[in-house]
């Protein structure tokens, strides 16, 4: 094992520093910190050539033939931290922004927003949130879901499934409401003008919780087995009702919602690029976020990852959200949603620790992950 990000690169500027400050940094991958007087942020950014990024804006002459912005004046010092590429930068860069500024932090926040589906107690109603307005406890939520347009279809798919109320505000006038089209549709039963009791709405309210808290993949095979279970007991109206559950679960691309579940006990072990080459880093998401455990080597053997899956077991579970753990929520659903590398090389990987993993196919997000010394482009590769 070794240190997933390697230590910092400092220079400082002053009048007497010579024009060529690039020269001073490697043609790597990394991000750049540019601080002014009494360390006030002058700019943080993630390159891919720290050195092509830095001679654009504090040489005298750019790399490129020009020069993009002239930060050379209102510049003291530069630090630099390696870093990899995909999941690794933007995890580097967010923790580099929250501790120094703010403003890019919430930006960032912006871009890593992923969408829950909340179930609410009162009034007995599901609903999309955005990540950005989560923190505290975690209540009952499902997610996450990488887009809004997902989260209403599934929320829409449970409505139909279990006959929820599709109006939470006549619900609320409970039993004094006023019933939609849907009770003379024979899809709602009608709790908001007392046509159903509370008690039998809450009741199917939680059970619609019990079978989408394990993931749409686990309550699509819940209602297989219940359709099968009532045939066999000649309870065919039953059985009718769970093959409809299952096709419209069904009906929701997996690929949409490769982590989809509930989130309270969320934990998933992330397999990645890494700065080194023929290295792969290795990070678990639980509470407080993204963890680094460190890199293997592509040909990692099964004692390795066997050990690195027993370490990822001892991270805590996700129980609360802080502004690291929404951040680092949304990268590691970007990450499941990645479309492969060119060449099926460079591919990050999620297992969810919820579930069984196998030691091979660890080994072969590790390999998916890493990149041949002789398939090597990055800057500054021989």
């Amino acid at each position: 094992m070794r240190p997933l990000v390697e230590p910092t690169i400092e220079r400082m500027i002053d009048e007497d520093t010579p024009g060529c400050v690039s020269s001073f940094f490697p043609r790597r991958a990394g991000v750049v910190v540019l601080l002014g007087e009494n360390d006030a942020v002058v700019l943080i950014s993630a390159a891919g050539d720290v050195r092509a990024f830095l001679a654009d804006r504090l040489d005298d002459i750019g790399e490129h033939g020009g020069r993009r912005a002239d930060l050379r004046p209102v510049t003291r010092r530069v630090l630099m931290y390696f870093c990899g590429i995909g999941l690794e930068t933007r995890w580097l860069l967010g923790r580099i922004a929250m501790r120094l500024d703010g403003a890019l932090f919430g930006e960032l926040l912006k871009r890593s927003s992923v969408q829950l589906l909340v179930f609410d107690d009162e009034p007995m109603r599901w609903r999309v949130l955005e990540s950005l307005e989560i923190r505290g406890t975690i209540g009952r939520w499902i997610g996450p879901i990488p887009k809004e347009s997902v989260a209403r279809r599934v929320g829409e798919v449970i409505d139909e499934v279990f006959s929820l109320c599709r109006y939470p505000k006549e619900l609320a006038l409970a039993p004094k409401g006023t019933a939609c089209a849907y009770r003379e549709m024979g899809k709602c039963p009608a709790a908001c003008d007392g046509s159903e009791t509370l008690d039998s709405y809450r009741a199917r309210f939680d059970e619609a919780w019990a079978l989408i808290r394990p993931g749409l993949a686990a309550a699509r095979e819940s209602s297989e087995r219940a359709m099968g279970e009532a045939s066999a007991g000649l309870d065919f109206e039953a059985a009718g009702r769970h093959k409809r559950s299952a096709e419209l679960l069904g009906g929701i691309p997996a690929h949409e919602t490769r982590l989809t579940r509930e989130l309270a006990g969320m934990r998933a072990m992330v397999v990645s690029p890494c700065a080194m080459r023929s290295w792969a880093g290795v990070w678990v998401f639980g509470e407080g976020g993204l963890t680094m455990l460190g890199c293997v080597r592509e040909d990692s053997g099964r004692v390795v990852v066997a050990g690195l899956i027993e370490r990822a077991m001892t991270i805590g579970a996700l129980e609360t959200f802080d502004e690291r753990s929404v951040h680092d929520l949304g990268l590691v659903t970007g990450v499941a949603h990645a479309k492969p590398g060119r060449g099926h090389r460079r591919v990050p990987s999620v297992f969810d620790l919820l579930g069984s993993i196998q030691i091979g196919a660890v080994q072969r997000a590790i390999v998916h992950a890493s990149q041949p010394v002789e398939q090597d482009t990055s800057p500054g590769a021989p």
